[in-house]
Order: structure tokens, then sequence, then C-alpha cells
């Protein structure tokens, strides 16, 4: 059992830094905090790697807000892989500003900026221009934050670009995973950086609860209506993995009259940054979301999430159950499935436990185990088999008269055999029933 959190006092940070943690409610460290911060203030290049929703946000921005000098030079560089996660941290700093601790930050999402804060975010094709226009002599830190999306979203050419022309500079790396092909990247070009590993081998937060949903017999849209009015969810995030189905999902909510918000990648930043918002807030208590959203959404009080499908990349269901159980709070993970995915489900409980439902028009019926719904296969393959056992006896290597209409006369009479057993079988249940 670790032992308790250490609280931020016990940190050697300025005074005010630690008051305005206070207002804000931040007292103990979660554990990545606990590891990652210490050595960040040691000025040590760090690879950390920690469940989504553990408070990797705050194990960067404390050592960078404590380590700020008097002056108005640029000192650290957040690289994040979308203008949502960018906009997600400067909502934090934002909010440290306005709890009164004093320093100066700059979203960096149009080339057409002049002046730069002493904290930059932005995501990696800004970074040329940043070199090329901002005087960044007294950088001291460059953060990578999602580092498995900045290189599975295909920043790896601009990721390596900037380790490289920022070799004397501290550059450290936080991911929610790691795969092979990321494993590769630091071993590459990272080297034998500090590792802080406070997964346990967990993606998602351990207070999130894993459940499967078999939604055989349902459209898509209509999945998710009567889904919401069996379950009732409280605070819910419904993520699809194509932007067609999410207006689907849009259009049948509406007509439904079912107040939500809508997010996707493509939408203006005002837009999105209005739809996060209503939401937050809670003038509205559903939220559609593309994978693209799956890390930029920080809320602390979302109950469960859905995912309508599997997504192309497992590890993205992970990323959308953490929006729920944020900082250990509790929460719930809905997956929609039928008999098409059973192969990908059970690939995704190699790696987390799940538990089974049936969604019913009236109820959420809980199963016992997977359902792959493949009775009528397991029933095809039966009757074909015996079909082939009938053909067999009047099969002869020489074509003899009227073979073709034996071979139909035996194929028919396998299938009469067929259907009478499950007739039988249908009377024995329903006789035992009624006794």
């Amino acid at each position: 059992m670790r032992k308790k959190m250490n609280n931020f006092k016990s940190l050697n940070l300025k005074s005010e830094l630690i008051k305005t943690l206070e207002k804000q409610g931040f007292i103990n460290m979660s554990e990545v905090q606990e590891k990652s911060i210490p050595a960040l203030l040691r000025n040590e290049s760090i690879i950390v790697k920690s469940e989504t929703g553990s408070g990797k946000t705050l194990s960067f921005l404390v050592p960078i807000l404590n380590d700020l000098s008097s002056d108005e030079k640029v000192e650290a560089i957040i690289v994040t892989p979308t203008n949502m996660l960018a906009n997600q941290i400067c909502s934090v700093l934002k909010s440290f500003l306005e709890s009164g601790y004093n320093f100066s930050y700059s979203l960096v999402d149009s080339l057409n900026r002049t002046n730069y804060g002493k904290i930059i975010v932005t995501t990696p094709i800004f970074v040329p221009a940043i070199k090329q226009y901002c005087n960044l002599k007294h950088l001291k830190r460059i953060i990578l934050d999602e580092a498995d999306m900045l290189i599975f979203g295909g920043f790896e050419e601009e990721i390596t670009s900037i380790i490289q022309a920022f070799k004397a500079v501290k550059i450290s790396l936080f991911t929610a995973s790691i795969d092979e092909h990321l494993s590769s990247f630091i071993k590459k070009y990272i080297g034998a950086y500090e590792f802080i590993d406070v997964t346990r081998k967990k993606v998602t937060s351990q207070s999130v609860k894993h459940h499967l949903v078999n939604v055989h017999g349902f459209t898509f849209e209509g999945a998710l209506i009567t889904f919401l009015k069996v379950r009732k969810p409280f605070k819910c995030i419904i993520f699809s993995s194509k932007k067609t189905e999410l207006v689907t999902l849009h259009e049948a909510l509406t007509k439904e009259k079912i107040s939500h918000a809508y997010l996707t990648g493509d939408m203006p930043k005002g837009k999105q940054r209005q739809e996060i918002r209503r939401f937050k807030d809670g003038e509205v208590y559903y939220l559609l979301a593309s994978d693209i959203a799956s890390r930029g959404i920080d809320v602390k009080d979302v109950t469960d999430v859905i995912s309508m499908n599997i997504p192309y990349e497992q590890i993205y269901y992970f990323h959308r159950a953490g929006r729920a159980g944020r900082f250990s709070s509790g929460g719930d993970s809905y997956l929609f499935y039928d008999s098409d995915d059973v192969k990908k489900v059970k690939e995704l409980q190699k790696k987390v436990k799940f538990d089974y439902y049936t969604l019913k028009k009236d109820q959420l019926k809980e199963e016992r185990d997977l359902s792959t719904r493949n009775q009528k296969k397991h029933t095809n393959e039966l009757l074909e088999k015996q079909i082939r056992k009938e053909v067999a006896k009047v099969r002869s290597n020489v074509v003899k008269p009227n073979y073709k209409k034996k071979v139909k006369k035996a194929a028919e009479k396998a299938k009469r055999y067929h259907r009478m057993k499950i007739i039988r079988k249908n009377l024995a249940k329903k006789d035992k029933s009624i006794n």
C-alpha cells in the first residue's frame, strides 16, 4: 500500500504559489505529482507515464510556475497535439492568474502573434515560427504533453526537430501510454532520462468501472437514445469514431429534444470553447465528442462515458474512459458492441476487466458473460454438418441416374430432421416452464 500523499507544503515552493494552490483547493499531491514535481524542481529531464485523469498537468505546471524569474522572457514551452488540449492547459494557467499568481502566458495557435508570455502553450506546427520570431535565449524547459498522441498523430518529424534544436534545454515527456513505436523513439532521440511510471500497468483510473453493452437489434442512434432513457446518466460524454456518426447522433438527440453540447475537431476554436463551457457549467449534461476531444476535456464531475463503438486505435478507448473518474472520483465507462465487434472486444479484455449488459427497450439487463450472438451461427453449423452426413450416404464416385435429385432429397431430409429437432427442443422448454 502506498504511503499517504504529501501535500504541496512539503515541497520547497514559493509561498505565493502555495497560497494560489490552496485557493484552488489543491492541498495534497497525487502520486504522479509527488514523484514528478521534485525531479523537475531539481531541473531534471524526465519521462512520465501516468494514467489519464491522474493530475499530469499540474505535475509540470507547478515546477514551471515556481521557477519563473521576474523578467519578461520566454522560459517554458508546452507542446500538445491538439488546440483543444492547448486551450485546456491555458484554462488552468488562467485560473492561477485569477487566483493572484503573477505571471504571463501565451496560447500560440496562429502565425500573426508578435508578443509572447513567459510560458508558451502551442501545437507542433507553430514551434518553427516561435523559434524564428521569439527570443528563446532564456528558455529553460520544454514539455511534450500527451507524447503518444504527438507521435501517433503524425508529428514525429516536428518533435524530432524540437528535440534536436533545443539540446541545451531540459525536455520532459508526459504520456498515458508507451507503445513499441514510442519506446523506440524515446531510446533513439531522448536517451537515458529518468523514467517515472505510476500506472501499475493501468491505462485508466482504477476508480473507473468498465461495462460492455450488447446493443444487438438497435439502430446506431436508437441504442444511444434508449440507453440514456434507461440509464439516465448525470453528466455524460458520448464518443464516436466518425464525424458523420456524430452528425447522426446530434440530429437524433435534437429530434428527441434531449439537450446536449456537440464537439468536433474541425469546429472553429470559439465554438469549441463555447460548447465545452456549456457542458462544464451544467447548462447541458450530455456532450457528443469525437476522439480528438478525448484528451482535451477536463471536467471533474463527469460520471459516465459512452463509447458508441470501438475506436480504430485501442488506446483511444482508454483515453475516452479516462474522462470519467478524474482525480480518483468514481465513474463508469460503457462500450457498445454487437457480434461483429467480439474479436476487438476480446483484445480489450486482455487489458481491462469488464462486466456485461444487454440493452433492452426498457432496461439494462446484466449478463454473466460476453454475448456473442453466435447461436444462429452455431445452429447453421449443425445443420450443415447434418446435410453433409446425409449427402455422403448417396454420394458415389460414379455418376448414376437421378444423382442430383438424390442429393437434393438427402439435403431436404436433413433440414426436416433439423427443424423437428428444434421444435421438440422448444416444446420441451415450454412444458418445463408451464410445470
